[in-house]
């Protein structure tokens, strides 16, 4: 999205953290997602199981009709340049109507973006999310002299307004960050050409989008079934989970040969997008472009190396479970492209919707009455997008503005791990209720950190929900391969991105040319350390070192290792709700509402989960070897 790329950091905490954390538009979903070969058009899938986008804008025209009216308001932002300083009520009122702006402009964001995304290759909503993207660069050059003013105010001038104006205390926290920000704070002109630059920030971004989601030529290819599946990422997310392992090398050797064909286009892209993180850095004085990306968010670099070095020692465990699932499978070798089938043969079973749907309100009803009742409320009123369609963008996320009830776009393909994510988007979206619910529009914004924690703590509590009423040994081997592949696929393989993602980042802050060939070769040899290939465990094919091609949260800035260290506190969360039930569900429901109000670390540390230890890692390590331990002693029956 071309905006949230604009470095300014009015803009940075409040639609950044606000809207595109706080709804988990981005998070959310991981994007390579398993998602069905897309056959159905949109007007082919019954209306209840679409979002309702006229619960936002009754209309595309009443959506036009906003955005003139706010086009018209946005010049007076900049009436209250050089007055910040003059009295209590001078600030409040700046304050309180580029809030309400930035209040609006999110709803107009919300809707297009959501409207594009049914259809991505219509140019009609693509348009309209793209003029929003001008409309902020516009807003934030009139509101850019806003951080500079607040700077220059002494401290206790600024403690003294807050005495005399009380209504000024929604914004402290905010205040309190522009201070905590002022040696990466420009001046007034520096800052409005920092804003001006918005409107190119992103475009590798949504170049990639595009490119990869429309108009990338994949191959046809007929599969044992006799189905002729073009291998998108739809369909190579189909086909790499299924039982015949010709079909899985067909589906991965047609996907990854096509990235292979285009790695030059898309090595620009990544290394356009590597080029904007530098010169945000630079300009911004961050020491790294990880100090960059974390510092604003007041997550210390430190967590995000220790996630990496915690993963590294963690290994063995992984191939472990990797040795196990060759043995199951009766490989002699295992390669990259029979990771994804079912643990055991024959289970690869399908719910529907509406099952889905019964798991997940059982599963999450140990979280009180509020919460389930805000479940059905979204499972009833049509704030789900469930299924793939043709031109849906794919994955999956939580969206929605401060004024409207969240969204979750699905592509729901009758899959467990369906489940897990229909659960995961649903955690994000009434975090978003509860945060809305308790605090005012400037503090509602959660950052990242925590919006995976309470994405993921529902992925727990279904997959411990279901192994807990489940006797069947076969159906248990089943869970627990679940819950080994999505320690695979969250703490592993999100941490081995994080890795790429801060190496090919410190190689261009050392100066280092980044191509398709290079971003190959550092790929291939992350693959082959996280999956043990030197060490006999995991073949990984040269071929499959274009992955990185298609991954989209490389362009999101540092997002991927949310996932791994909220995995690991999500699960030590869910433990101590089982635990100790309402007690703790009290303490997590006061979590969920917490908005910004907390740094996030803290925040955690409130409900006794510590990110800055190996603790909360270690602890889904030990978790995984139980589950292993119990998956040997069912297969020896």
């Amino acid at each position: 999205m071309t905006h949230s790329k604009t470095k300014n950091y009015f803009f940075l905490k409040l639609f950044f953290t606000v809207f595109f954390l706080c709804f988990g538009l981005l998070s959310t979903g991981m994007l390579d997602a398993a998602t069905a070969s897309v056959t159905k058009s949109r007007d082919q899938i019954e209306d209840k199981y679409k979002w309702n986008l006229e619960d936002i804008y009754p209309s595309v025209d009443a959506w036009k009709a906003d955005k003139k009216d706010i086009a018209q308001k946005l010049p007076q932002a900049a009436s209250f340049k050089g007055k910040l300083g003059e009295s209590p009520r001078q600030l409040y009122d700046a304050l309180s109507y580029v809030f309400n702006l930035y209040r609006r402009l999110e709803k107009l964001y919300v809707y297009a973006e959501m409207l594009s995304d049914q259809d991505i290759s219509r140019s009609a909503p693509m348009a309209m999310k793209q003029s929003m993207g001008k409309m902020y660069t516009e807003f934030n050059s009139l509101i850019s002299y806003i951080e500079p003013e607040i700077l220059a105010l002494p401290l206790s001038t600024i403690e003294n307004f807050f005495k005399e104006k009380p209504e000024l205390k929604p914004y402290a926290r905010y205040i309190e960050n522009i201070q905590r920000m002022k040696q990466h704070t420009l001046n007034d002109s520096q800052e409005s050409i920092i804003a001006q630059a918005g409107h190119i920030a992103g475009i590798a971004e949504e170049t990639h989008n595009v490119f990869g989601n429309a108009e990338m030529p994949y191959p046809k290819v007929t599969f044992s079934d006799g189905a002729e599946v073009v291998v998108n990422v739809p369909g190579y997310a189909r086909y790499r989970a299924g039982s015949s392992r010709a079909d899985r090398i067909k589906a991965y050797n047609a996907f990854f040969s096509t990235l292979g064909k285009f790695k030059g286009t898309l090595g620009v892209l990544l290394n356009g997008k590597i080029k904007e993180n530098l010169f945000y850095t630079k300009i911004r004085k961050y020491d790294s472009v990880l100090e960059n990306a974390l510092y604003p968010k007041k997550i210390p670099t430190g967590v995000y190396t220790n996630l990496i070095k915690s993963v590294h020692r963690a290994l063995p465990t992984l191939h472990r479970y990797l040795r196990i699932k060759k043995k199951m499978m009766g490989l002699k070798e295992l390669h990259y492209h029979d990771l994804y089938p079912d643990l055991i043969k024959g289970t690869d079973t399908r719910y529907k919707y509406e099952t889905a749907r019964r798991l997940v309100l059982k599963s999450l009803q140990v979280l009180g009455k509020e919460y389930t009742g805000k479940l059905e409320e979204a499972f009833d009123n049509r704030w789900i997008d469930v299924f793939p369609s043709i031109g849906k963008a794919s994955g999956a996320y939580s969206s929605g503005s401060y004024d409207t009830h969240p969204y979750v776009k699905l592509n729901y393909n009758g899959k467990f791990n369906d489940i897990s994510m229909l659960a995961h988007e649903l955690g994000h979206s009434i975090h978003t209720y509860f945060s809305n619910k308790s605090q005012p529009y400037p503090t509602a914004g959660y950052a990242s950190f925590i919006a995976e924690v309470a994405a993921t703590v529902n992925e727990a509590l279904v997959s411990d929900y279901v192994l807990t009423v489940t006797k069947d040994p076969r159906e248990r081997l089943a869970l627990l391969g679940n819950f080994m592949e999505a320690c695979r696929m969250t703490l592993y393989r999100q941490t081995l991105f994080a890795e790429y993602e801060l190496v090919i980042n410190q190689l261009a802050e050392k100066g280092e040319s980044l191509t398709g060939d290079r971003f190959d070769e550092i790929y291939l040899d992350l693959l082959k350390k996280y999956y043990g290939h030197d060490k006999g465990v995991t073949i990984i094919d040269p071929l499959y070192r274009h992955e990185w091609g298609y991954i989209s949260h490389f362009y999101l800035g540092f997002y991927n290792y949310n996932y791994s260290t909220s995995f690991a506190a999500a699960h030590a969360i869910a433990e101590k709700i089982t635990g100790q039930g309402k007690p703790m569900v009290k303490k997590y429901i006061e979590f969920l509402s917490g908005g910004s109000c907390i740094d996030p670390i803290p925040l955690l540390k409130k409900i006794d989960v510590d990110m800055t230890t190996d603790g909360p890692v270690q602890l889904v390590v030990e978790k995984m070897e139980r589950a292993l331990d119990e998956i040997e002693r069912l297969t020896k029956k």
